[in-house]
């Protein structure tokens, strides 16, 4: 077919030869099936690129995003909360999520969050860098906590689209994904 079958071009409107980037295989799962493709299309010098979704789920991005539902779901869990306090989600340096720890050794992370803030609200805390943590914390815990409160009647997409707005990590990555763009023309 390549090279002597013809396709439109819709960017000129004029019939041209087929080429190897013309054509696709899909597949219903590629697990497993993508790579055998490519190693086999590869041996007849076909030129080939597989892609597959791990690669996708595995990006920072999407895993905070997978994290910060984990935690809508249930904050008690102390791995994807620590990523997601770690995360422009929240803003949190390693430096203050020690403070965190500091401030409270024991228990869960959620539970030492909320104590902190319950500190910072009742003007417990001392020094600026502190205020300013507890500032980032409470409207971390207010924005997860109406988000926890809307996740029993909102569909997921909706309850992503709007985690994505209130933290601004909608915006964050799509200025990320722009600079990433316009890197890769320069």
């Amino acid at each position: 077919m390549v090279g002597t079958e013809k396709v439109l071009d819709k960017e000129t409107g004029e019939y041209r030869p087929l080429r190897y980037g013309d054509i696709v295989i899909l597949l219903r799962s590629a697990t497993g099936w993508a790579e055998t493709f490519g190693e086999v299309l590869s041996s007849r010098g076909i030129p080939v690129y597989t892609a597959s979704r791990t690669g996708y789920f595995s990006t920072t991005e999407v895993v905070t995003l997978l994290n910060y539902l984990r935690i809508l779901d249930n904050p008690l869990q102390d791995i994807p909360l620590t990523g997601v306090l770690r995360s422009p989600m929240a803003g949190c340096t390693t430096e203050e999520l020690a403070e965190i720890r500091i401030a409270c050794p024991e228990g869960m992370i959620y539970e030492c969050v909320k104590s902190f803030v319950e500190d910072y609200r009742e003007h417990k805390i001392v020094g600026e860098k502190k205020k300013i943590l507890g500032e980032k914390l409470s409207c971390f815990m207010e924005n997860m906590n109406a988000l926890r409160d809307m996740s029993a009647y909102t569909p997921v997409h909706q309850l992503i689209l709007e985690a994505l707005e209130r933290t601004g990590y909608g915006r964050l990555c799509k200025s990320y994904a722009g600079w990433c763009t316009e890197e890769a023309r320069t």
